[in-house]
Protein backbone atom coordinates (compact mmCIF):
# COMPACT_ATOMS: atom_id res chain seq x y z
CA UNK A 1 0.00 0.00 0.00
CA UNK A 2 2.77 2.46 0.83
CA UNK A 3 4.55 2.20 -2.54
CA UNK A 4 1.23 2.82 -4.26
CA UNK A 5 0.82 6.03 -2.25
CA UNK A 6 4.19 7.28 -3.46
CA UNK A 7 3.45 6.42 -7.08
CA UNK A 8 -0.02 7.94 -6.94
CA UNK A 9 1.55 11.20 -5.69
CA UNK A 10 -0.77 11.37 -2.72
CA UNK A 11 2.25 11.40 -0.47
CA UNK A 12 5.06 13.89 -0.73
CA UNK A 13 8.36 12.41 -1.98
CA UNK A 14 10.22 13.55 1.12
CA UNK A 15 7.93 11.46 3.31
CA UNK A 16 9.55 8.25 4.40
CA UNK A 17 7.48 5.47 5.85
CA UNK A 18 9.28 3.25 8.27
CA UNK A 19 7.64 0.45 10.18
CA UNK A 20 8.62 0.37 13.84
CA UNK A 21 10.55 -2.51 15.30
CA UNK A 22 7.57 -3.33 17.48
CA UNK A 23 5.66 -4.52 14.40
CA UNK A 24 8.12 -7.38 13.93
CA UNK A 25 7.81 -8.30 17.60
CA UNK A 26 4.01 -8.19 17.30
CA UNK A 27 4.05 -10.72 14.48
CA UNK A 28 6.37 -13.02 16.43
CA UNK A 29 4.20 -12.70 19.53
CA UNK A 30 1.03 -13.46 17.56
CA UNK A 31 2.59 -16.61 16.07
CA UNK A 32 3.82 -17.73 19.48
CA UNK A 33 0.42 -17.18 21.09
CA UNK A 34 -1.28 -19.13 18.31
CA UNK A 35 1.04 -22.08 18.78
CA UNK A 36 0.69 -21.95 22.56
CA UNK A 37 -3.12 -21.87 22.26
CA UNK A 38 -3.08 -25.06 20.19
CA UNK A 39 -0.78 -26.78 22.68
CA UNK A 40 -2.94 -25.68 25.63
CA UNK A 41 -6.10 -26.93 23.90
CA UNK A 42 -4.57 -30.33 23.16
CA UNK A 43 -3.27 -30.67 26.72
CA UNK A 44 -6.66 -29.68 28.14
CA UNK A 45 -8.35 -32.25 25.90
CA UNK A 46 -5.97 -35.01 26.98
CA UNK A 47 -6.42 -34.10 30.63
CA UNK A 48 -10.20 -34.26 30.26
CA UNK A 49 -9.88 -37.62 28.48
CA UNK A 50 -7.90 -38.92 31.45
CA UNK A 51 -10.51 -37.62 33.90
CA UNK A 52 -13.60 -38.88 32.07
CA UNK A 53 -11.97 -41.95 30.48
CA UNK A 54 -13.93 -41.20 27.32
CA UNK A 55 -12.84 -39.62 24.04
CA UNK A 56 -16.13 -37.89 23.22
CA UNK A 57 -17.15 -36.06 26.38
CA UNK A 58 -14.11 -33.75 26.44
CA UNK A 59 -15.00 -32.54 22.93
CA UNK A 60 -18.46 -31.60 24.17
CA UNK A 61 -17.02 -29.80 27.17
CA UNK A 62 -14.39 -27.95 25.13
CA UNK A 63 -17.09 -26.65 22.78
CA UNK A 64 -19.87 -25.83 25.23
CA UNK A 65 -17.86 -24.06 27.93
CA UNK A 66 -16.55 -21.26 25.67
CA UNK A 67 -20.02 -20.80 24.18
CA UNK A 68 -21.49 -20.56 27.67
CA UNK A 69 -18.87 -18.03 28.70
CA UNK A 70 -19.56 -15.94 25.59
CA UNK A 71 -23.27 -16.00 26.35
CA UNK A 72 -22.63 -14.93 29.92
CA UNK A 73 -20.42 -12.04 28.87
CA UNK A 74 -22.97 -10.90 26.31
CA UNK A 75 -25.70 -11.17 28.91
CA UNK A 76 -23.72 -9.03 31.34
CA UNK A 77 -22.67 -6.51 28.71
CA UNK A 78 -26.22 -5.85 27.59
CA UNK A 79 -28.24 -5.62 30.82
CA UNK A 80 -30.95 -3.39 29.35
CA UNK A 81 -32.26 -6.32 27.29
CA UNK A 82 -33.21 -8.22 30.44
CA UNK A 83 -35.02 -5.32 32.14
CA UNK A 84 -38.81 -5.03 32.10
CA UNK A 85 -40.29 -2.44 29.76
CA UNK A 86 -41.31 -0.24 32.72
CA UNK A 87 -37.66 0.15 33.76
CA UNK A 88 -36.54 1.18 30.27
CA UNK A 89 -38.57 4.39 30.29
CA UNK A 90 -36.55 5.92 33.14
Amino acid sequence: MLPSLHTAATCRPECRWKSPEAADQLDATRQSLGANFVIATVLSYLLLVAIFTHWGWPLMILTTVPLGLAGGVIGLALPEWSRPAACLST
